[in-house]
């Protein structure tokens, strides 16, 4: 298969702005960029599809151009917003770019690499900009007219708290002038970004035709959403991060391990290299077994030894055993707390374990047993589980039994966890 044929099985084409792009794409080797904003100190799980749009074209010997935006992020790019982002200091999108580095490399530049990337950062010409002459040289190109019509602009304009300013309504110039840039520097011939940015990056291409005299193509991806239309990388607790700092493995390996049926397919399209064969295979499970939950497996591995590697994700393999009954002893006493942190919690000091706790007793304390008859009779039926080791039958729980010396497991039954923690 073709690369231009792949990347629309994908699902990863919105709109190209020429028709030969597609030769190009299949029997050329192209430099090609995308704008990253560094206004947060981490990607999100929605930005996996632009990283594997990138990993696609890299391993078909297009050469990948990852511009940091620290220039246009102190503008801010009014596409897709009601009203003005809050502008950050130089210092801190410097700050962020140093956290997001590491990412770019682990996605974009393993060992493995058949085209090694270009890193780039846009504050290094958009600060040396003479006022007057990139107004007399690029401002000429923009007629106003032609600004007013886009939609990131026009959305804006009538809205009652002032529409926009004028610092937002020279973004376009500016992202438009980094193609030019990017073209004569690095002879880059190709930008891509969301479907929100075809504007954005026509402006580009006419800048740059006008400039230079080449001709330059343009690319867009659909915004990557659940079927429901809801934007994908949300979660109850708000944004899945691709930092372990900002989400932990576990919970990133949870989020795709949840995804719904109707999503997980095309996730596994859009995110990952699994070539399209398997996924249809996968597809063909789905709807033959949805209960062993097959693709959602596959793509909560894939990713998470993409972003984390293999060794986090036997962490969360075997955390999520322990929700069904696996060992609990060899997992840390943050990621038991994570692991069991949607179960009943109750606090107690150690003194409670000095002479031992009666099981009877701590049963019903926690709230695992109304009364004390119920709880006997769980005990003398088997139904009590201490950290997941078999039916326990002794009569005091003791500081022997803590997980991590804080942490002891209570299980009722097949699926009822109450958790406890010692201080």
């Amino acid at each position: 298969m073709k690369v231009f044929e792949e990347l629309s099985a994908r699902g990863l084409i919105d709109k190209i702005t020429h028709q030969e792009l597609i030769d190009k794409l299949n029997n050329q080797s192209l430099k090609f960029y995308i704008g990253f904003d560094p206004t947060a100190s981490s990607f999100h799980v929605g930005q996996l599809a632009v990283f594997n749009l990138m990993r696609i074209l890299q391993n078909n010997n297009h050469q990948p151009i990852a511009l940091m935006g620290a220039g246009t992020a102190m503008i801010g790019d009014p596409s897709g917003k009601n009203s003005e982002r809050q502008l950050l200091s130089i210092e801190q999108i410097n700050a962020n770019i140093k956290q997001l580095t590491p990412q770019f490399e682990k996605i974009l530049n393993p060992p493995s690499a058949k085209v090694k990337p270009i890193f780039s950062n846009n504050y290094d010409w958009i600060n040396k900009l003479n006022t007057l002459d990139f107004l007399r040289d690029v401002g000429k190109c923009f007629p106003v007219s032609k600004m007013l019509s886009k939609e990131s602009i026009s959305a804006r304009l009538n809205r009652p708290d002032g529409g926009i300013t004028f610092t937002e309504f020279s973004y376009m110039i500016l992202q438009a002038y980094d193609f030019a840039h990017l073209s004569k520097a690095y002879d880059c011939n190709l930008q891509m970004g969301g479907s929100d940015q075809w504007g954005n990056i026509v402006a580009g291409i006419e800048l740059t035709r006008r400039l230079s005299g080449k001709q330059v193509y343009g690319l867009t991806m659909p915004l990557l959403t659940k079927k429901n239309g809801q934007k994908f990388g949300k979660s109850e607790a708000g944004a899945i991060w691709l930092s372990a700092d900002k989400t932990s493995p576990y919970q990133f390996y949870q989020f795709f391990l949840r995804q719904a049926d109707d999503d997980v397919i095309r996730l596994l399209k859009m995110l990952t290299l699994i070539p399209l064969k398997e996924i249809d295979e996968l597809e063909d499970k789905l709807s033959t077994m949805p209960e062993k939950r097959h693709a959602q497996t596959e793509l909560a591995v894939y990713l998470t030894e993409l972003v984390h590697g293999s060794a986090e994700v036997i962490k969360c393999q075997r955390a999520s055993k322990a929700l069904y009954g696996g060992k609990l002893d060899d997992l840390s006493g943050d990621l038991l707390a994570e692991v069991f942190a949607d179960v009943p919690a109750y606090q107690v000091t150690k003194d409670k374990l000095i002479e031992g706790w009666d099981v009877i007793d701590m049963l019903v304390e926690v709230k695992a047993c109304r009364s004390k008859r119920e709880a006997r009779q769980l005990m003398q039926g088997g139904g009590i589980y201490i950290n997941n080791q078999g039916s326990f039958s002794a009569q005091v729980v003791s500081s022997e039994h803590l997980l991590n010396d804080q942490i002891i497991v209570v299980r009722v039954g097949k699926k009822k966890y109450y958790l406890i923690k010692f201080s």
